[in-house]
């Protein structure tokens, strides 16, 4: 009997908890999914994002509004300023005030501006050349630069009659001025300059920047009958720096 009686349950139809029976149904038909995707109520599809005509891209398209991306007005990017540009770098400036030193050329007011890129690379490049000529003297050279800045400084602001002259622009000055030192730190690496040739380079070199740095002073502080007294204390602050060059 029990096998009669499982043998009668397994012959009934299997019923659907859903609804309906499975007796006969195809396969196919048993496997009928949730059909939503884009088409579902409260979901918008997306418009394909792609370049217009304006040289942008599409907006995305959605049920809480729509997304630009990447349109014209999100191009300024690509028109931000160069590096150099933004760290104020001008190369083109450092190379006339170089030249401005180097072969005696006059200064404009646009050059007597202050720059501290050039007077940065000129110190270094003096460190370098003491450094290889087996001198370590860069505390001297920080600490004689700053006294030496604030000094002049403070001096051509009391001796000025048509106004002041802020630190940066001193700094920047007496930096360019030292380039003649670095070339004579270069020669030095190959030349002992311990003796009378160390004595003729030394003058000629703190004559050299004297000049240069007194004439970027005139310009700058508007001190045209007044240069050969600035040349003077000029002149002892780049002693200095030749005599740790020399000795």
């Amino acid at each position: 009997q029990v096998h009669f009686a499982l043998a009668a349950a397994m012959a009934q139809p299997i019923s659907n908890p859903f609804g309906g029976s499975n007796a006969g149904a195809s396969p196919q038909n048993d496997l009928q999914f949730f059909s939503g995707g884009f088409g579902a109520p409260g979901f918008a599809a997306p418009t394909p994002m792609g370049p217009t005509s304006q040289g942008g891209f599409a907006s995305i398209n959605t049920s809480a509004g729509s997304v630009d991306a990447c349109g014209p007005d999100d191009g300024d990017m690509f028109d931000e300023p160069p590096l150099l540009e933004e760290l104020e770098i001008e190369p083109e400036k450092i190379k006339r005030r170089i030249m401005s030193v180097v072969f005696f050329k006059s200064v404009d007011q646009d050059l007597a501006e202050s720059d501290m890129w050039g007077p940065i690379l000129i110190v270094a490049a003096m460190a370098a050349c003491l450094l290889l000529h087996g001198k370590v003297h860069f505390g001297y050279i920080y600490g004689l630069a700053i006294c030496g800045c604030c000094g002049l400084w403070f001096l051509l602001n009391v001796m000025s009659q048509k106004g002041g002259v802020d630190l940066m622009t001193v700094m920047s000055i007496l930096g360019y001025g030292l380039l003649p030192v670095d070339f004579l730190a270069f020669v030095a690496i190959f030349i002992s300059m311990k003796g009378f040739l160390g004595l003729v380079f030394g003058t000629a070199t703190v004559v050299w920047c004297t000049l240069t740095a007194s004439r970027f002073f005139e310009t700058a502080v508007h001190m045209d009958h007044q240069r050969w007294l600035i040349a003077y204390p000029v002149g002892m602050v780049y002693a200095w720096a030749v005599l740790i060059t020399v000795f």
